[in-house]
């Protein structure tokens, strides 16, 4: 079996709060967009998050990133909605590993 080890990166972009009647502290991330870096190299992919609904969509694909099954950006929304709220971070480096047969 072949491995092919990589890794890219996902940093946060904005982020959209609720609007809520009492003050909530922190107040609840309702959206963020996110842009990713396929293989360390070319233009950066955009994300959308819609975390009140559980929903996310590729805006754009980022260079390296394939057209047919998007694998980079499927791992990154994977990998963002497997965040606690707590713990959306501003950027981070994710493993990933595409083994063959």
């Amino acid at each position: 079996m072949r491995t092919n080890h990589r890794a890219f990166f996902v940093r946060h972009k904005s982020y959209g709060y609720t609007a809520s009647v009492s003050a909530q502290y922190p107040p609840k991330i309702a959206a963020a967009v996110y842009q990713y870096q396929a293989d360390n190299d070319g233009e950066w992919g955009e994300l959308r998050f819609d975390f009140e609904s559980g929903t996310a969509e590729i805006v754009k694909l980022a260079d390296w990133d394939t057209v047919k099954s998007n694998i980079f950006a499927k791992t990154a929304i994977r990998f963002v909605q497997g965040l606690p709220e707590a713990r959306l971070l501003k950027s981070v480096t994710v493993p990933f590993w595409k083994g063959r047969a």
